[in-house]
């Protein structure tokens, strides 16, 4: 537990920015201690917990309950991955269908973790289950990840994810011939109003998520393969963006359960999403980086099925 009494010449700071520089640790990680309510503000009535917003007043403390270390209890696993890229810093690898990104409490082997951590190490941060991990993809989702190898390059990355640095490109197919050649998709995404799983246009404790698309292809007025953007990363956010227009993503069992395939074609095992571009400033070189992973085979055979020329 750390106790901090705010000088004169600290005032009228917001708290998340002034720990950070106190602590000597990213606005990302104290954002975070906030959240988990371990951040507080000793005051006549007792503490406080604090919001990342809060302006600090000259004379508060504040109470500051860093979390311990853990120990991981990971199995490393040699499994086959594809890595895009890796230095001392950062591993960049196209995750394949079917993997989740890391262990849960229920699912403890096979994930991208397991298998990363029996090619190299990676930074202690997110232990027990998540150490290294910056971002997520969905466990039918493909694509470009990125994952850090230290403490440093975590924070430096999770600071890009948090202030929306980071480039990221996908490439989806859709059921119908969409449209319009170019869109953007401007609509909060919550919880179910009514209890249930997944994620809801304008549900409970909404969040802004902002979704670009362009048209790459349409094949034969069925399906179209379109390149999208995220400018937020809710969860579930191009999915259920793309339902809401009208336009459910191949495959995707929870947002287009009962959509069926054109011209009796095999259904796609799948979501057909894919994370094809991720960019970001390398955390040690300040070097913008752009990773690319081609679209995958299963959806270029379904494509072609579906009367894909090209």
């Amino acid at each position: 537990m750390v106790k901090i009494f705010i000088p004169d010449n600290n005032a009228n700071q917001r708290i998340d920015t002034f720990l950070a520089s106190y602590l000597k640790v990213s606005r990302a990680f104290v954002q975070g201690v906030i959240d988990e309510g371990r951040v507080t503000r000793k005051t006549l009535h007792g503490n406080i917990p604090t919001k990342a917003n809060y302006k600090i007043k000259k004379g508060d403390c504040l109470i500051v309950e860093l979390p311990e270390e853990k120990e991981s209890s990971i199995v490393p696993e040699n499994l086959p991955i594809d890595i895009i890229y890796e230095d001392s810093q950062i591993i960049v690898v196209n995750k394949p269908a079917g993997m989740i990104t890391h262990p849960t409490h229920k699912i403890t082997t096979n994930t991208l973790v397991n298998a990363l951590l029996a090619h190299t190490n990676l930074c202690q941060i997110g232990l027990p289950l998540r150490p290294g991990i910056v971002h997520r993809l969905d466990k039918e989702t493909t694509g470009v990840m990125v994952v850090a190898k230290t403490d440093k390059a975590y924070w430096h990355l999770a600071g890009q994810f948090h202030d929306r640095k980071i480039f990221k490109e996908y490439l989806a197919i859709v059921h119908g011939c969409v449209k319009k050649d170019e869109a953007t998709i401007d609509e909060p995404i919550g919880r179910p109003k009514d209890g249930g799983t997944g994620m809801q246009i304008r549900g409970r404790l909404s969040r802004p998520a902002i979704t670009n698309y362009h048209v790459e292809k349409r094949i034969n007025q069925e399906y179209t393969l379109l390149r999208v953007r995220i400018y937020t990363g809710r969860t579930h956010q191009i999915r259920v963006h793309l339902k809401f227009i009208g336009y459910p993503i191949v495959g995707d069992k929870r947002y287009c359960p009962s959509k069926p395939s054109a011209r009796g074609a095999t259904p796609f095992p799948r979501q057909a999403l894919h994370a094809h571009i991720l960019g970001i400033s390398h955390p040690e070189t300040g070097e913008y980086m752009q990773f690319i992973a081609p679209l995958p085979e299963d959806m270029r055979v379904f494509m072609k099925i579906n009367g894909d020329k090209s």
